[in-house]
């Protein structure tokens, strides 16, 4: 069983870590983001590297199954050769898997405001620059890449991860966290009073944040959408054994990939479809171009 907690580095204490492997958390994934200060900076963080470097010493000493580091790219201000040092500075200290992902400007942040006000732009072309230095760089150190954002050693690939993008059944513990079991699919509540009042009377579907009740077609575009950013790709015949997807979607979805292939963005091999490294780049907007299952 894989049980991962997620961590940023200037919450990490020997206390903290004990109470943690005593309970059987075997996965530690460290939030390290940059180890640029200036860039921890513009991101408005409040841990520099040399946090970083001590609350991986403490991690290592109680000898988890696995370590995660978080990486971002994207970073105002950052350029691809900050981005290869970041993605160099974390191969050394050996952690068993990296996740990359480009930078949200969430709303409400001070990143966001500078977005809305015209001091920051996204450049998507840079993004997938950044995207495609991760892909030859971390392969070439021993991570081999099996999703658009993440890269593992042999065997360390997040357990979650792939239960997740394949649309099997999870349960999340705690505020905020986000469940699909038994046909649904739901977030518990952000506020820690409303959550804490839930565990003692129970949950309603109008106490969590988001609520829903799955459809088998919606699993099933979850799973190709999910699926064709993984390296192995998805097997449509599979797919539609599994959610019952009828023969005439299925063919819809055929003729889209056929297109994909045409410009060079996809290639079958055997039964599954995978996306090529242009398709990766654009693997977004493919997601976007997807057919959608029309019921009746």
């Amino acid at each position: 069983m894989e049980w991962t907690i997620e961590i940023a580095p200037n919450e990490i204490t020997t206390e903290k870590l004990s109470v943690l492997a005593n309970a059987g958390v075997n996965r530690i994934s460290l939030g390290v983001q940059t180890f640029d200060p200036k860039l921890m900076k513009a991101l408005g963080r409040d841990h520099g590297p040399q946090k970083v470097h001590e609350a991986h010493s403490r991690i290592i000493e109680y000898n988890f199954d696995s370590v995660n580091f978080d990486l971002i790219f994207g970073i105002p201000g950052q350029t691809l050769e900050m981005w290869e040092r970041d993605m160099l500075e974390a191969v050394e200290l050996e952690p068993d898997h990296i996740s990359t992902y480009c930078l949200t400007f969430e709303e409400d942040t001070s990143l966001y405001y500078r977005l809305a006000k015209g001091e920051l732009s996204i450049d998507q072309e840079k993004e997938a620059q950044f995207y495609e230095r991760a892909w030859e760089l971390l392969p070439s150190k021993g991570y081999q890449q099996y999703e658009v954002s993440n890269f593992a050693r042999p065997s360390y690939e997040c357990v979650h991860n792939v239960n997740t993008w394949e649309m099997n059944e999870w349960i999340g513990l705690g505020p905020s966290a986000c469940s699909q079991f038994n046909g649904k699919r739901w977030k518990n509540p952000s506020n820690l009073e409303k959550w804490a009042e839930g565990v003692s009377n129970g949950f309603s579907p109008k106490d969590y944040d988001e609520f829903q009740v799955m459809t088998l077609t919606g699993f099933a575009e979850d799973a190709l959408l999910f699926g064709l950013r993984m390296n192995d790709g998805v097997c449509l015949s599979t797919l539609g054994e599994r959610f019952h997807l009828s023969s005439d979607y299925l063919e819809e979805v055929r003729d889209f990939v056929s297109k994909l292939q045409a410009e060079g963005l996809a290639v079958k091999n055997e039964q599954r479809i995978m996306l090529t490294l242009q398709g990766r780049v654009r693997a977004d907007a493919i997601a976007v171009e997807m057919p959608e299952y029309q019921i009746g």
